[in-house]
């Protein structure tokens, strides 16, 4: 027999209800039954909300909640964030900032169905005993369906994230040896984006495998592909002397309990906001850190005023030095080692490659190959040119402006090749002219063109 939306949504909101259940196995319970009437009436979960809104109330009530005061209704907004952040801070060693931005994370795990990117969170440390697990712990226990693991293939991912919709938290995740798994990469990386999906074989029959839900990762260092950490909130752990409880919520009963109620708080709220799926956002981010911030923005936004400031400083914080396309980030510095010589239209690949290899905040002393992928070593002119090709600029046989009988040529790159590139990637802004004139005369022509 055939429902109607309303007569569904009256049905869904029943099993919704129980998703936010202190026992496990209800939820689990309550999500199977879910999927099977989303799926038996030709429905996806992002119907779910709309369905929702729909259901009949024969009561003249709101459906049943999860709500420790017996009430209706989500709890104040800013609630459910202040109690996430609290457990955070007792537990770890984070920055105001870093809070801030693993509260928004742990939050959006409820949410992130109705956006169109979920980030990633990357926790990185330099070395052992900084926190990174018991941060995964604390996600795994306040967030929505989490799933941690210290392990896993890409087959084992991708039948997860399709079959429970989990949020996925991977600890050891340098073991993973992700440089060198394009496949796990690639079902990592898809699923940032609402639709992502694997396609296999199986029996004959293409299947599509949805990969669309959060992951989160604890690695040493960065030894993650630099398109995964881009499509990242990436937060960097130091060891700390402070005294810190240590989070056990099973051999800990009260730690459970706060557990439980920080839980049931976050999905009540999660129940009823109101999204603004395009928040206002801080100037400099773009591109993937825009969409990788605009969700936990919008989250903040829904919360309080003062949740959005804070979101939108931890932003600008937490994304220096994390620009969204090292071809970028090259031509911005070789702008800059021009505007160092305002005089010059032309510089040796040789002079080029040394400053840059200068550079202390800059990756290229350490160059790991445009996808982070190959062993550190300083970056080369033939690497220069490969990664200056895709924007038309190539080296070129350059000699001095002036010649001498003593002069000899080389290999290197006209600022004028640099110009439009500049214009078009980096921020929009013009770069220096040079204050050369040119000069009218037939040899210095001849020069030009042979340079």
């Amino acid at each position: 027999m055939s429902l109607s939306d309303a007569e569904l949504g009256g049905k869904l909101r029943k099993l919704h209800a129980l998703l936010g259940s202190a026992n496990p196995n209800e939820r689990e319970v309550a999500w199977a039954k879910i999927d099977e009437l989303l799926a038996k009436h030709k429905k996806t979960w992002n119907d779910l909300p709309e369905l929702l809104g729909l259901a009949e109330d024969t009561s003249g009530r709101q459906g049943d909640r999860p709500d420790d005061h017996g009430s209706t209704g989500a709890p104040p907004a800013p609630a459910s964030l202040d109690l996430i952040r609290h457990i955070l801070e007792r537990h770890l060693h984070l920055t105001e900032h870093q809070l801030v931005a693993v509260t928004l994370w742990i939050a959006h795990t409820f949410v992130y169905q109705r956006f169109s990117i979920t980030p990633r969170l990357v926790v990185t440390s330099p070395t052992m005993g900084c926190g990174k697990t018991t941060l995964l712990d604390i996600v795994s226990a306040l967030g929505f369906k989490t799933h941690r693991t210290d392990n896993l293939t890409a087959p084992v991912l991708f039948r997860r994230i399709d079959r429970d919709r989990a949020a996925v938290l991977i600890d050891e995740g340098d073991n993973q040896d992700l440089p060198s798994n394009p496949t796990l990469s690639a079902v990592i990386n898809s699923g940032h984006r609402h639709g992502g999906k694997i396609e296999r074989c199986l029996n004959g029959e293409i299947v599509e495998f949805s990969t669309f839900a959060p992951l989160g990762f604890a690695t040493i260092g960065t030894r993650l592909p630099l398109p995964t950490l881009h499509r990242s909130i990436v937060i960097r752990m130091e060891r700390s002397s402070a005294d810190l409880l240590r989070f056990d919520p099973k051999a800990i009963p009260e730690q459970q309990a706060d557990c439980d109620t920080v839980y049931h708080v976050t999905f009540n709220w999660a129940m009823d906001c109101v999204l603004d799926l395009n928040p206002e956002l801080p100037e400099g981010l773009r591109n993937r850190l825009a969409d990788n911030w605009r969700v936990l923005i919008s989250i903040a936004d829904a919360c309080s005023p003062e949740w959005g400031k804070a979101a939108r400083e931890a932003a600008i914080a937490l994304s220096k030095g994390q620009d969204e396309d090292l071809g970028v980030l090259l031509l911005s510095d070789i702008r800059s080692i021009f505007d160092r010589r305002p005089t010059a239209d032309r510089l040796a690949s040789a002079v080029i490659i040394e400053e840059l290899n200068g550079l202390s905040d800059a990756p290229w002393s350490e160059w790991r190959g445009p996808r982070g992928d190959q062993t550190p070593r300083r970056l080369s002119q033939a690497q220069l040119a490969q990664m200056l090709a895709p924007f038309g600029i190539r080296p070129r046989t350059i000699w001095p402006l002036r010649r001498s009988t003593a002069a000899r040529s080389a290999k290197g790159y006209l600022r004028r090749s640099f110009e439009a590139a500049w214009s078009s990637y980096c921020d929009g802004t013009p770069a220096q002219r040079n204050n050369v004139r040119c000069l009218d005369n037939a040899k210095a022509r001849t020069d030009e063109q042979r340079s």
